[in-house]
């Protein structure tokens, strides 16, 4: 009687091998292009001059307002693609993965803007020569776009709020869906301040595109992939089920 051998061959071995190399090369080239996305708006802040305006305690925690608001809003694009379902990062990384590194960024993002915010207003205060409050009753009444900014800012408190595991373990799953979805509204209250009030991309053409362009790719991946997508296979899938019904009355007892 002949054997059959169900053991892997090294040729079903080496391929399984280069594919896992071939899924972690993507990775890399992903994380890379993330961070790198990091460094480039550093790196754009640096070359417009950031640190060189630096003069005084207002000029200091001005220069550190700006950089924390670009790192962190970078850092939030990343944030919002790792949990849009996109099929290009679970494909390689999976949906727990991403879920994890979307959780464990949360944190990060919402200290960059709170210390944007934190510091512009404690900067305006020293220059403007008014407390806290007056300062930031200006900022919401005469700044353009600076209260849809400021509640993009207590939005985005409430997300997070509501994600650390205590606050979580209250909530019902629904509850918390919908508190979430609050993510993507802070992110459009929060996007005309930065290409009106932010001097770090007002009137900067190679700045102003590169913005424009990452807040166009990310919507387009959260529009197609969690609102079409969806939309489509429900329409689909209702197709078929109506399909399969008008044969089955129509089947011949």
């Amino acid at each position: 009687m002949t054997q059959i051998n169900f053991e892997p061959t090294a040729r079903t071995v080496h391929l399984e091998k280069k594919k896992i190399q071939g899924r972690q090369n993507v990775q890399d080239l992903i994380e890379v292009l993330a961070w790198s996305s990091v460094l480039f708006v550093t790196a754009m802040f640096l070359v417009a001059g950031g640190a060189n305006d630096i003069t005084d305690w207002p000029s200091a925690l001005d220069a550190i307002s700006r950089l924390t608001a670009l790192i962190g809003t970078d850092l939030l694009m990343i944030h919002l693609l790792l949990v849009a379902r996109v099929p290009w990062i679970h494909k390689y990384y999976g949906q727990d993965k991403s879920t994890v590194a979307h959780k464990k960024l949360g944190k990060p993002v919402l200290y960059f803007v709170v210390a944007h915010f934190v510091a512009s207003l404690i900067s305006f205060s020293i220059t403007e020569g008014k407390n806290l409050i007056a300062t930031w009753w200006w900022f919401i009444t005469d700044i353009q776009d600076m209260l849809p900014a400021t509640i993009a800012l207590l939005l985005m408190v409430l997300v997070v709020v509501t994600s650390l595991n205590f606050a979580r373990r209250k909530m019902g799953y629904r509850a918390w869906f919908y508190v979430h979805l609050l993510s993507y509204a802070s992110v459009l209250l929060a996007v005309p301040h930065i290409f009106t009030s932010g001097s770090d991309i007002a009137g900067k053409p190679v700045q102003t595109i590169y913005w424009a362009s990452l807040y166009f790719f990310v919507t387009l991946n959260i529009i197609w992939y969690r609102v079409v997508q969806p939309i489509r296979a429900s329409l689909i899938k209702k197709s078929q089920a109506n399909k399969v019904g008008g044969e089955s009355v129509e089947k011949p007892n």
